[in-house]
């Protein structure tokens, strides 16, 4: 009993808070920048949708992306400080968006231009308590229930379970504020890239959509390398 006990105490006592599991998922989530290519594969009812790409993303505020799919080809985004510009080759057109307008899906996929690319850390936005732990996919997880610290974030509430020994999400639920369930994310691979333990693979469900989800990939990733700030300049829409 004495060495049960002693057991248990000892476990308490090295036991991670949620604001330190909750840096690790950060840790390996959050980039100073990156570069790779991505592949999304949407499915609505019988109907694929495949859209290739190649990003380029510093910090929270800026991203760079490129369609090179052929029904895509040469549209691009760029992500500035709270906004989005996307270019139309076919009608040389720029478009921008911001406000509420990034929350609408992008490409016709499951997740918002929003979604797609945030690069910014949990801990920063959301108020963190921890629920029992479960299992995924023969996985031990932390189950983390995260609340919104703002009344401005997309979503209220996000609940998350993080594998125990490589500290990512591998599911995720996301919530509005009246507790509608709005989004699931699965992750399908994870690799080890330098110090970092990243989703390469994920499957996205709007549930408010019926018959769809969408499937994503990256390949040719690397992360927190140099990258010209040319690239996330206007000139950069236009080829």
């Amino acid at each position: 009993m004495m060495v049960l006990l002693l057991v248990f105490f000892m476990s308490q006592l090295f036991a991670l808070t949620p604001d330190e599991i909750l840096q690790k998922v950060d840790d390996n989530m959050v980039f100073t920048s990156a570069r790779y290519n991505g592949k999304m594969t949407i499915h609505i009812g019988t109907e694929t949708r495949t859209k290739t790409y190649k990003t380029w993303a510093k910090g929270k505020d800026k991203a760079f992306i490129i369609f090179t799919n052929s029904e895509d080809k040469g549209v691009r985004y760029l992500k500035r400080e709270g906004s989005l510009w996307i270019y139309f080759p076919e009608a040389e057109e720029i478009m921008k968006i911001s406000g509420h307008m990034l929350r609408e899906s992008m490409m016709g996929s499951d997740l918002s231009y929003e979604d797609a690319l945030e690069n910014q850390k949990l801990k920063e936005r959301y108020s963190i308590s921890q629920e029992e732990d479960d299992e995924i996919n023969g996985k031990n997880c932390y189950v983390l229930d995260l609340k919104a610290k703002t009344s401005n974030l997309t979503y209220y509430r996000r609940k998350i379970w993080i594998d125990k020994s490589r500290f990512v999400a591998l599911r995720e639920e996301r919530y509005s504020r009246s507790g509608k369930l709005l989004r699931i994310m699965t992750i399908d691979e994870i690799k080890t890239v330098g110090k970092r333990n990243y989703p390469i693979k994920m499957t996205v469900q709007n549930v408010l959509r019926k018959n769809t989800y969408t499937e994503f990939g990256i390949y040719q990733y690397e992360f927190d390398v140099a990258i010209d700030e040319s690239v996330f300049s206007r000139q950069s829409l236009k080829p």
